[in-house]
């Protein structure tokens, strides 16, 4: 009796191998519709090893695979890269901030703490009317109170709107994912 890789014929190629089955060493009460099961040779039962996600049957050829990743999965990782890319501000009032800024989670906390202090008591933590804030090379540059309010506004819309369209992703939708760019006053 031959030995089979078990697989849903019925799904699209490559098919994921989801079973085993040595019909020389184990007698069965049942077996997949033949149409699931591909006969191996001794050398295709040997290489296979013991992890069912590392193959699949692909035009009546048993192939290594690796499973595609979960979409939550794959919309974090698009998620972390395109905040690793910052948001890129340019300012007609004040163009000595026009620069890409990070959008990592430590840089939106900054930013976030920065500015509602700022919109709350119109100054900058420091108790003065300007402040120092990096772009995403560590090139300081010097904001006023209301540029960094604007500046505070356009991140919060961005990240928001990134984090919608990873849900979306995640969730089987299409992603229409925002450009990462800010025009401040």
């Amino acid at each position: 009796m031959p030995k089979y890789a078990s697989f849903d014929h019925t799904k699209p190629e490559p098919q994921q191998v989801n079973g085993w089955y040595d019909t020389d060493s184990l007698k069965y009460p049942s077996l997949p519709d033949f149409r699931d099961l591909l006969v191996l040779t001794q050398e295709q039962w040997d290489a296979r090893g013991l992890d069912v996600t590392s193959w699949a049957v692909q035009g009546g050829t048993l192939i290594p695979y690796t499973p595609p990743m979960p979409l939550p999965q794959q919309a974090q990782i698009l998620l972390g890269q395109k905040l690793a890319q910052g948001i890129q501000v340019t300012s007609d009032s004040l163009p000595l901030i026009n620069a890409t800024y990070a959008l990592d989670p430590t840089s939106t906390a900054q930013i976030f703490q920065i500015g509602t202090f700022a919109n709350s008591f119109q100054e900058f933590p420091s108790g003065s009317d300007t402040q120092l804030y990096p772009d995403i090379t560590g090139q300081p540059h010097i904001f006023t109170v209301p540029v960094f309010i604007a500046f505070l506004r356009a991140v919060a819309a961005l990240v928001s709107n990134m984090q919608l369209q990873a849900g979306v992703m995640a969730n089987g939708g299409t992603p229409a994912w925002p450009q990462q760019i800010a025009a401040l006053s």
